[in-house]
């Protein structure tokens, strides 16, 4: 049983001498019973004294109590903060931070879990043995044994890796863009003022093909003379085009001047230019081809034709040649505009 509890600092609790502070009204030292109530009021460490046992059900001390100080007297022996791995006490602390841990759905507001913290029968006794040598093999890594102490090692293993490897990534990208700016970019030869990393992974992919085929020292040669770029001699001659507007006016005004007039028109068609066009192209998808109309499906007239040849002359016809080969007569002249040039 444990007897008296003497605290050099542990939380709101600093320099607590059990011997000179727990004395009945005779002056005599009192210590633990077998059933002991502390009481008192909100913060006057009642949660903080419990968390001195439950430093010895845990075997370690609270996150947050590092440095503090303190001894447990009993009739086991005195453990100190240092010893809580290996005193004989067995202890159990029902407080705040058992619920925390252990029944985490009262405190969670997203939700718990409770914790297996106790074993009830001999069958039940067998579970935690065979539950304890599981944790016996896994181990812990800061004991450095078992399964976590290896997993712990092999992940330091995998994180040395990916930086060695992440490193040698770095250099050959280094040593690509070097390659790229220095050797090809900066080569007159080439002429490739946009080469970067990106061509050059893609000119290494494309050597890597079974059907890459080197070129011989003949075939570089012809390519690099191909790339060769050489002044050409300045052009001190002049050009004189004789132009042939008068030509081509007494050409085109007889054309332009003469009066076509239908035998008998169609008034709408006059009236509408766009319409006529779309009348005379309609004209050679339909006569001899269709029965119907193609844009409204309609059944074409039997007297269609008649009107439209009546409209459409043949002296329109001509007219309509006559202006064709106007236009494209400058046209030909431009094309054959040597053969009237003269150089000076």
């Amino acid at each position: 049983m444990i007897k008296q509890i003497d605290i050099l600092s542990f939380g709101s609790f600093s320099g607590f001498d059990w011997n000179e502070t727990v004395r009945d009204s005779g002056k005599n030292v009192k210590t633990f019973h077998r059933l002991n109530i502390l009481y008192g009021r909100n913060y006057s460490g009642k949660t903080t004294l419990s968390r001195v046992f439950r430093a010895l059900e845990t075997h370690k001390l609270p996150s947050n109590y590092v440095g503090s100080s303190f001894t447990v007297t009993g009739d086991k022996g005195a453990v100190t903060c240092s010893g809580l791995m290996t005193h004989g006490y067995d202890v159990r602390v029902y407080n705040r931070d058992f619920v925390t841990d252990n029944l985490s759905f009262l405190v969670n507001e997203d939700g718990g879990e409770i914790k297996t913290f106790a074993i009830v029968g001999e069958q039940n006794k067998g579970i935690d043995d065979a539950i304890a040598a599981i944790e016996t093999k896994l181990g812990r890594a800061e004991a450095k044994g078992g399964l976590r102490f290896d997993l712990e090692a092999k992940r330091e293993e995998r994180d040395r890796t990916k930086t060695d490897h992440s490193t040698a990534f770095t250099a050959l990208e280094g040593k690509l863009r070097a390659q790229a700016a220095d050797k090809i970019k900066k080569n007159l030869q080439y002429g490739v003022p946009v080469y970067n990393i990106d061509h050059i992974r893609r000119d290494i992919a494309a050597t890597r093909k079974a059907e890459f085929v080197p070129l011989t020292l003949q075939e570089q040669a012809g390519k690099l003379a191909l790339l060769k770029q050489e002044a050409l001699p300045d052009i001190t001659d002049t050009v004189v085009i004789t132009l042939q507007f008068d030509y081509l006016k007494n050409q085109a005004e007889p054309i332009l001047s003469k009066v076509i007039t239908p035998t008998t028109p169609i008034q709408e068609l006059l009236n509408d230019s766009v319409l006529q066009l779309w009348v005379k192209q309609g004209i050679a998808h339909h006569r001899d081809k269709r029965e119907v109309c193609a844009f409204c499906r309609q059944s074409l007239p039997h007297d269609l034709w008649q009107k439209l040849d009546e409209h459409f002359s043949k002296e329109s016809g001509d007219l309509e040649t006559s202006l064709d080969k106007a236009i494209t007569s400058p046209q030909s002249m431009a094309r054959l505009w040597p053969s009237v040039a003269s150089f000076r």
